[in-house]
């Protein structure tokens, strides 16, 4: 007879990890439960925010919808913190920050699409901080010129042509305020990051933001000329906010804490 033992091995095979980001995705999937959050998060609008304390599933719902992209043959790109570390600092002009985000991230994007691709021409990579660069046609037109010239995994060529299919790129900004301090320029520099993301996806068809961000919205209101939560000033920069809740219980667990699309 097989005695089970209840070493910490077994027991995080049973149960699992407590958090999503250490989780295996596939196993995650399996008792992953949607709520309407899940398809509001992933719905096709160029922005969506979305909100809420530790704890309260934001990581387990990025993964799950950034797996599902791939199988179905979208293009998902994920930016953590260390991606952008040095983005958006040390800058007294608020419309410099924004300059600054937006030269950022169209280089850290394009940088990582043409990974995907399997594309490591450096004068491509050059080119990807351009003035006024179009991030999006400039992606499209590159590839649909190298896609027959370069030599390619059927993996990667397979991206190539669901992405010329398709034409659309799923940012995913995960784990934003890591490392915040709660100071006026923490708050700066995310504004400057949302301004800029804002205008990177009106000047780019079929390029999507999913923002994840944990809930310290009071912050905003205690600061001197950000007389608002954060839900206030996402509500300003991008129109209406929407508010969905998701209790934790239906991502893996018991809480009341809530979890909210912003916009």
């Amino acid at each position: 007879m097989t005695t089970l033992k209840f070493d910490d091995k077994t027991i995080q095979a049973l149960f699992g990890f407590e958090d999503a980001e250490s989780e295996p995705i596939d196993r995650l999937k399996e008792y992953y439960f949607k709520k309407d959050t899940f398809d509001r998060v992933t719905t096709e609008l160029p922005v969506r925010i979305l909100v809420g304390h530790k704890g309260t599933g934001k990581s387990a719902l990025f993964k799950v919808a950034i797996s599902e992209e791939k199988e179905n043959g979208n293009l998902p790109i994920l930016i953590k913190p260390d991606d952008i570390a040095e983005l958006g600092k040390d800058d007294e002009n608020f419309l410099l920050r924004i300059k600054q985000w937006k030269y950022g991230l169209t280089k850290i994007i394009g940088e990582k699409v043409f990974a995907e691709f399997g594309i490591t021409d450096d004068t491509i990579r050059a080119k990807l901080s351009q003035f006024g660069l179009k991030l999006s046609k400039y992606i499209i037109d590159t590839v649909s010129v190298l896609k027959d010239n370069v030599d390619l995994q059927e993996s990667q060529r397979a991206i190539i042509t669901s992405f010329l299919k398709k034409k659309k790129i799923v940012v995913y900004i995960d784990d934003l305020d890591r490392g915040w301090e709660g100071k006026r320029d923490d708050i700066i520099r995310i504004s400057a990051l949302l301004n800029s993301v804002r205008d990177l996806a009106n000047e780019n068809e079929g390029l999507l933001f999913k923002i994840r961000y944990v809930s310290r919205c009071s912050i905003f209101r205690r600061h001197l000329g950000f007389p608002t939560t954060f839900a206030g000033f996402c509500r300003a920069l991008f129109g209406t906010v929407h508010r969905s809740c998701l209790q934790k219980s239906q991502a893996c667990s018991s809480s009341p804490r809530r979890l909210r699309l912003l916009c």
